[in-house]
């Protein structure tokens, strides 16, 4: 005997209350499909109609704008700026009016509930029923005075507690609309976006509350024939959690030769998505294509064995790269080049750079040979600009790339190396095929040179690239967004951080925003609590834009009369090439004074150049940004250089964990995390009177390197006053919020208006005053 199916038996209403907790994508990807009752139910224009309308809204949807504009218009809500917010509180009077005594009663547990109720009586005192607050403007108002995610959260609680004063589906309805009426008047008046951030992220966390670990899902292993069961291949203990973002990437399953995208902000969780994925699947064979051999290493410890995880380098290595075994060397030394010119001087170097540059464009590219194309396209002029390099000029320095590249793909000519990107390229040009696998999982893929891109997209099997297109940080090693540029089938994102909380989410989410334009996606973080108002917590990261600044800060941080700290360098104090700096600083000595100190230039490439004005002029011209930097170092400091390089060799350790201040640039900063993150004043060009003046016209990468050191923060982020505090002006952040006055009086907080330059004096006698809370850069 067939057993009745217990779902259609439930009432619509109750089913309704239960749907609308489920995210919308779930609503339409999944639930929709179960069944004609539920598709029914979902596509019913009275079922959720303002969680409907927030979502069309964000991804821009026409009618939907224009139906909210229009909305807004007819209440006067976007009269003006400065009455909007109270527009939006007597909007709300008039929803829906079902257990409006229950709700008001619920609300009066709410700390902010009182502050809210004094605020409509006073300021909005036509929306009063008798006396009494309408309960949804009472919400409203609770959200606009809200300062924090946990604010609204309290909120939420106490109206879905058990028993609930209403359905649930009211509740959140009403949210809904509150978050759709902020959305928009952000467009309108630029309102601050925390009022529209801190009720999102609410619902949010509401919604996706409902994800299980694998060990909780052991019972529910599924029994159609066919099905393939996560759990048939994890352990009951396993407590992993998936959010739904990750799960509707888990639960895809992957066709041959298909081509799936997954955009994943920063902290996402992206590994912990592709070893779910993987382990899912043993039938599978996947080669994971990890960035660097750390990751790499990572990898193999983590992914099941239907996995290999390698370096492009790696399968270029065993393909191409051996023969070459005797002749490797790093990178391409711009003196070591200039000595192997056929038509050009030995000692031009800045001819020698531009060859460099254009050998390393090519290798970095899809081509097959090297042309004009890849040749810079213009060079230092006169008073600090650039001009174009003429024609015949490109065609000899493409010419003379040309003949070099030539040695280095000579295993037996030993006259100039060949480096790792040399038998990379190589490796492109034969064409490889992964006929061993079913799927290529591509991590970082925002970061791939064109040649790696070409590898990769050429071959015949499915291919899962995995990156953020905001941490995109190496253009200028010829690395392109292969997100952008590749067709898919199917696109997928990862929103949800799980490395810090709404503080350090919400200026992520600024600087989105702000410098990227990003509306339709919003970065969101976990549920535990965070810092942005300058308290440090645990160890201490340092990150700079420049390597010049990372010097300066290893010297505040030694300075005899500051707390003694230990520090560190990731990647090594090594890396930060002090012996350079120091050989630099003994360039700029006369012959004399090397020789009362007993030095000498001891870098082969330094030591060609007579002065450090011929050093400096040559870093000009060629446009070396790593040289001009060092030079920086020794202007700023001169004869306190070796004096300044001993202190930091004392005080650093290889140790990372053992430090109490880690000091590090953005680029190598990237895929680590800290407890606690300062960023230096020299994001965005903050320090370069040269940089834009706009954020629009500030190059794409200078953006994301702000955003990638941002988002390297766990549990603190300090706000730097040239960077960060700046961004954050621009989406009417600035820290103030609404309190009671008597509260700040009882605080002993001085009375005065927070503007700048303005500085009156507010009567004691004012319900609520704008407070100014304190930031500490």
């Amino acid at each position: 005997e067939e057993l009745p199916n217990l779902f259609q038996m439930l009432p619509e209403e109750l089913l309704e209350n239960i749907f609308c907790q489920m995210p919308m994508l779930d609503l339409c990807l999944h639930l929709s499909l179960v069944c004609h009752q539920w598709r029914d139910i979902i596509q019913r224009d009275t079922f959720i109609p303002w969680k409907k309308k927030y979502h069309k809204l964000k991804q821009g949807c026409p009618e939907t704008v224009q139906e909210v504009n229009s909305l807004m218009g007819k209440h006067n809500i976007t009269t003006a700026k400065d009455g909007c917010l109270l527009q939006l509180i007597r909007y709300m009077s008039s929803w829906q009016k079902r257990e409006e005594a229950a709700i008001l009663d619920r609300l009066q547990a709410h700390p902010l509930a009182g502050a809210a109720q004094d605020l409509i009586r006073t300021r909005a005192a036509d929306c009063l029923i008798d006396g009494a607050c309408p309960a949804w403007s009472v919400v409203a108002a609770v959200v606009i005075l809200s300062s924090s995610v946990n604010d609204i959260q309290t909120l939420l609680r106490l109206l879905t507690r058990h028993p609930t004063p209403c359905m649930i589906v009211d509740v959140l309805e009403g949210l809904y609309c509150i978050a759709t009426l902020l959305f928009a008047l952000r467009t309108h008046f630029n309102i601050n976006l925390g009022l529209h951030y801190r009720l999102y992220y609410t619902l949010y966390l509401y919604e996706n509350a409902s994800s299980v670990s694998c060990g909780q899902l052991t019972t529910l292993q599924g029994k159609r024939r066919g099905q393939q069961s996560m759990m048939r291949y994890r352990s009951a203990k396993d407590r992993v959690r998936l959010s739904h973002e990750q799960l509707r990437i888990i639960n895809h399953e992957l066709k041959p030769r298909e081509t799936i995208k997954i955009i994943a902000f920063a902290g996402t969780g992206k590994t912990t998505t592709l070893l779910e994925y993987t382990k899912l699947r043993p039938h599978l064979k996947f080669l994971m294509l990890a960035y660097n051999k750390s990751v790499q290493e990572h990898a193999n410890k983590l992914f099941p064995g239907n996995v290999e995880c390698k370096t492009i380098h790696k399968l270029a290595y065993d393909a191409c790269g051996k023969r070459f075994e005797k002749k490797l060397t790093l990178n391409i030394k711009t003196d070591m080049l200039a000595r192997n010119l056929r038509k050009h001087s030995r000692y031009n170097y800045v001819f020698a750079k531009y060859v460099v540059d254009t050998l390393s464009a090519y290798i970095a590219s899809a081509e097959d040979e090297v042309t004009t194309a890849h040749v810079p396209e213009t060079k230092p002029g006169r008073g600090g600009t650039n001009i174009p390099i003429p024609h015949q000029e490109k065609m000899e320095i493409a010419e003379e790339a040309q003949l070099i590249w030539e040695k280095m793909c000579d295993p037996w000519d030993r006259s100039f190396p060949c480096f790792h990107t040399g038998y990379l390229k190589l490796y492109q040009l034969s064409r490889p095929e992964f006929t061993e696998f079913d799927c290529i999982l591509i991590d970082e893929a925002q970061d791939l040179t064109p040649a790696i891109n070409d590898i990769m997209l050429r071959q015949d099997v499915a291919k899962i690239l995995v990156g953020d297109p905001h941490q995109q940080i190496y253009t200028f090693r010829g690395a392109r967004n292969a997100m952008q540029g590749t067709a898919s089938t199917h696109t997928y994102y990862l929103t949800q951080s799980f490395r810090f909380g709404p503080e350090i989410a919400y200026v992520a989410a600024c600087l989105l925003d702000v410098l990227k334009g990003v509306k339709k996606k919003t970065l969101l973080g976990s549920s535990k609590t965070g810092n942005v108002m300058g308290t440090k917590q645990g160890q201490e990261a340092v990150i700079c834009r420049m390597n010049s600044t990372l010097f300066n800060e290893a010297v505040r941080l030694t300075d005899p009369s500051r707390p003694r700290v230990s520090i560190s360098f990731v990647g090594g104090i090594k890396g930060c090439q002090l012996g350079r700096i120091l050989d630099i600083y003994h360039l700029s000595l006369t012959e004399e004074q090397r020789r009362k100190a007993n030095v000498t230039v001891k870098d082969k490439f330094i030591k060609n150049f007579k002065s450090l004005w011929s050093l400096k002029e040559f870093a000009e011209k060629a446009q070396d940004v790593e040289m001009s930097g060092k030079i920086r170092v020794v202007e700023t400091h001169r004869h306190n250089i070796p004096k300044y390089i001993k202190r930091i060799k004392e005080r650093a350790t290889d140790d990372i964990k053992m430090a109490d201040v880690v000091l590090t640039s953005a680029h190598k900063a990237k895929g680590l995390e800290f407890d606690t993150v300062r960023l230096a004043d020299d994001f965005c060009g903050a320090s370069n009177p040269m940089a834009p003046d706009s954020w629009d016209a500030m190059a794409e990468d200078e953006k994301n390197l702000l955003y990638v050191a941002a988002t390297r923060a766990k549990k603190s982020l300090l706000l730097t006053i040239h960077g960060l505090s700046f961004v954050l002006s621009d989406p009417q952040e600035q820290f103030i919020y609404p309190e009671l006055t008597q509260d700040l009086v009882n605080k002993g907080v001085p009375l005065t208006c927070t503007l700048p330059r303005c500085g009156q004096a507010i009567p004691a006698d004012n319900l609520l005053t704008m407070n100014r809370r304190m930031v500490t850069y």
